[in-house]
């Protein structure tokens, strides 16, 4: 998901590069479209595209292997006098400079007053009859990546995670390669337009729809894996089971109620309580209310005992004020963990008692402290060890 959420040139933002001249630069201006059901709609900012040559613009993403590729977003369209061109378009390779690869070209133009819109793996199209207003449009381009075809929705029905029928499709030539970047450009015969909310992805159901996953991870915590995730947006979402492989089959742990429709982020958290060490993976099946259901992608967790006490570098470092110190103990025992200025000081104990085997995690707020150097020291039986840590205030 690109959300646009800085101001000023595209070039150069969030890792979009201009691969034709840095002439009358595509501009990121304020406010975000609106879109009902959209992921994210009203969230970030927007590009505005002038209608005249000037500055191209590519990201790069991890290729993508699968049959289908989509990308969705919303628009707002000035109507003008226009003969149309394609502003966005996939590239296999992610070199720019090879035209004759680009493909799932998006066209716009516009008689004055309405707007049509065409898809194709050339620079020409055909372009479909339907005629739109300039209200905010939903756009999502499918290609086939066995065949080359093209699919265009033009505001899709976004109540349900099941795929529509297209607005406008087109034939294409043969295969097209891995999938790794995508394009914006501003060409003569383009009119105005205002883009937000930019998504690639390889399913339906991850392009506009329903349940946007933002983020999911882990933290080792007593031993134990917490799981953590954040949605950007919600529709329609009953909630999360949790799964977990220990190298023989799925199982579900539990379930996570969701929010049901929601546009802003939320945060979820689950702890498994087994504590059993070695290699685990974990992935949630996120259902709606209707049954349906999808797969977030997998993590995998080594959990494994360290041998010897572990001391692991604190994060942040720099820090200003609060830092996380995590360290780890091969069997249950007396620990103590304490900082030190330069002078050699005890300035805190964060923690002196008796802890269980496994990973821990200490919070340390320098909110009192000056700035300069610290030291982290733990003791366990026999062993010492020690990070440096910088507060920079």
């Amino acid at each position: 998901m690109e959300n646009f959420t800085a101001t000023g040139n595209l070039n150069g933002y969030n890792s979009w590069t201009s691969y034709s001249g840095t002439a009358n630069q595509i501009q990121i201006t304020s406010g975000a479209l609106t879109y009902s059901n959209y992921p994210n709609s009203g969230v970030g900012n927007k590009i505005t595209i002038n209608g005249s040559n000037s500055e191209d613009v590519y990201k790069s993403f991890t290729a993508i292997t699968s049959q289908y590729v989509y990308y969705s977003f919303l628009i707002k369209v000035t109507p003008s006098n226009s003969t149309g061109a394609y502003f966005m378009f996939l590239d296999p390779d992610g070199n720019l400079a090879s035209t004759g690869d680009w493909c799932a070209r998006l066209f716009a133009k516009s008689d004055g007053t309405n707007i049509q819109f065409s898809i194709s793996n050339s620079n020409t199209a055909s372009w479909a009859s339907t005629n739109y207003d300039n209200n905010t449009h939903c756009i999502v381009v499918k290609l086939d990546r066995n065949t080359g075809n093209l699919a265009l929705f033009v505001d899709p029905d976004l109540s349900n995670s099941t795929e529509p029928t297209p607005t406008f499709t087109v034939n294409g030539s043969g295969a097209i390669g891995n999938v790794s970047s995508i394009a914006i450009r501003q060409a003569s015969g383009l009119p105005a337009m205002d883009i937000s909310n930019l998504r690639v992805a390889n399913s339906w159901s991850q392009a506009p729809l329903p349940v946007e996953l933002s983020l999911f991870t882990y933290k080792l915590v007593d031993g134990k894996v917490k799981l953590v995730w954040n949605t950007a947006t919600e529709l329609n979402n009953k909630g999360f089971y949790v799964e977990k492989n220990t190298g023989n089959s799925w199982i579900t742990l539990g379930f996570v109620d969701g929010k049901g429709n929601s546009n802003i982020s939320n945060s979820y958290e689950f702890t498994d309580n087994s504590q059993n060490f070695g290699k685990v993976s974990y992935r949630l099946k996120q259902v709606d209310n209707d049954g349906k259901f999808t797969y977030s992608h997998t993590i995998e967790v080594n959990a494994t005992l360290p041998k010897v006490l572990t001391l692991m570098q604190n994060y942040p470092n720099p820090f200003n004020p609060a830092t996380t110190i995590s360290y780890a103990i091969p069997t249950a025992g007396n620990v103590s963990v304490k900082v030190y200025n330069s002078l050699g000081q005890e300035v805190v104990t964060l923690f002196e008692g008796y802890q269980e085997a496994g990973m821990k995690q200490l919070n340390f707020n320098a909110n009192n402290l000056n700035s300069g150097i610290y030291y982290c020291v733990v003791n366990f039986g026999n062993s010492t060890k020690v990070t440096k840590m910088l507060l920079m205030k």
